[in-house]
Protein backbone atom coordinates (compact mmCIF):
# COMPACT_ATOMS: atom_id res chain seq x y z
CA UNK A 1 0.00 0.00 0.00
CA UNK A 2 3.08 2.26 0.23
CA UNK A 3 2.35 3.40 -3.60
CA UNK A 4 -1.03 4.09 -3.30
CA UNK A 5 -1.68 8.07 -3.98
CA UNK A 6 -1.53 9.85 -0.73
CA UNK A 7 -1.42 7.49 1.80
CA UNK A 8 0.07 8.39 5.52
CA UNK A 9 1.53 6.00 7.90
CA UNK A 10 1.34 6.77 11.14
CA UNK A 11 4.15 4.55 12.55
CA UNK A 12 7.32 2.96 11.63
CA UNK A 13 7.36 0.84 8.29
CA UNK A 14 10.67 -0.24 8.25
CA UNK A 15 11.01 -4.21 8.74
CA UNK A 16 12.59 -3.67 12.59
CA UNK A 17 10.62 -1.12 13.87
CA UNK A 18 7.18 -2.09 12.52
CA UNK A 19 4.73 -5.11 13.59
CA UNK A 20 1.22 -6.02 12.84
CA UNK A 21 -0.29 -3.22 13.80
CA UNK A 22 -0.83 0.03 11.39
CA UNK A 23 -2.12 2.94 11.12
CA UNK A 24 -2.97 4.35 8.15
CA UNK A 25 -4.72 7.40 6.36
CA UNK A 26 -5.15 9.16 3.11
CA UNK A 27 -4.94 12.75 2.05
CA UNK A 28 -8.31 14.59 1.77
CA UNK A 29 -9.92 11.19 3.16
CA UNK A 30 -11.79 10.93 6.11
CA UNK A 31 -10.88 8.07 8.36
CA UNK A 32 -14.97 7.65 9.16
CA UNK A 33 -15.76 7.27 5.47
CA UNK A 34 -13.38 4.54 4.85
CA UNK A 35 -14.49 2.43 7.93
CA UNK A 36 -17.61 2.70 6.76
CA UNK A 37 -16.92 1.82 3.05
CA UNK A 38 -14.64 -0.92 4.25
CA UNK A 39 -17.44 -2.39 6.18
CA UNK A 40 -20.41 -1.83 3.56
CA UNK A 41 -19.03 -2.60 0.33
CA UNK A 42 -16.27 -5.51 1.64
CA UNK A 43 -17.29 -6.41 4.88
CA UNK A 44 -13.87 -5.94 6.61
CA UNK A 45 -13.52 -4.60 9.98
CA UNK A 46 -11.39 -1.37 11.37
CA UNK A 47 -11.30 1.20 13.95
CA UNK A 48 -10.96 5.19 13.37
CA UNK A 49 -8.03 6.95 14.94
CA UNK A 50 -8.73 10.37 15.20
CA UNK A 51 -6.62 12.38 17.62
CA UNK A 52 -4.59 15.51 17.21
CA UNK A 53 -2.86 15.06 13.65
CA UNK A 54 -3.74 11.31 12.94
CA UNK A 55 -6.62 10.67 10.90
CA UNK A 56 -6.80 6.96 9.65
CA UNK A 57 -7.52 3.61 10.71
CA UNK A 58 -5.92 1.20 12.59
CA UNK A 59 -5.40 -2.25 10.93
CA UNK A 60 -5.17 -5.19 13.29
CA UNK A 61 -4.68 -8.35 11.64
CA UNK A 62 -3.71 -11.49 13.97
CA UNK A 63 -2.69 -14.87 13.91
CA UNK A 64 -5.70 -16.30 12.28
CA UNK A 65 -5.63 -13.47 9.60
CA UNK A 66 -5.88 -14.92 5.81
CA UNK A 67 -3.73 -13.42 3.64
CA UNK A 68 -7.08 -13.35 1.19
CA UNK A 69 -8.75 -11.02 3.97
CA UNK A 70 -5.85 -8.66 3.50
CA UNK A 71 -6.15 -8.80 -0.35
CA UNK A 72 -9.27 -7.52 0.70
CA UNK A 73 -8.90 -4.93 2.40
CA UNK A 74 -6.27 -3.27 0.29
CA UNK A 75 -8.67 -4.19 -1.99
CA UNK A 76 -11.16 -1.98 -0.81
CA UNK A 77 -8.76 0.63 0.12
CA UNK A 78 -8.48 1.34 -3.37
CA UNK A 79 -12.37 1.09 -4.46
CA UNK A 80 -12.69 4.05 -1.92
CA UNK A 81 -9.62 6.39 -3.06
CA UNK A 82 -11.15 5.70 -6.69
CA UNK A 83 -14.73 7.21 -5.40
Amino acid sequence: MKNLPGVKFYGPTSDSHSGALATIGFDGKEAEKLESHLLEKFKVHVVTIKYEAINGIRVTPNVYTRFKDLDRLVEGIKDFIKA
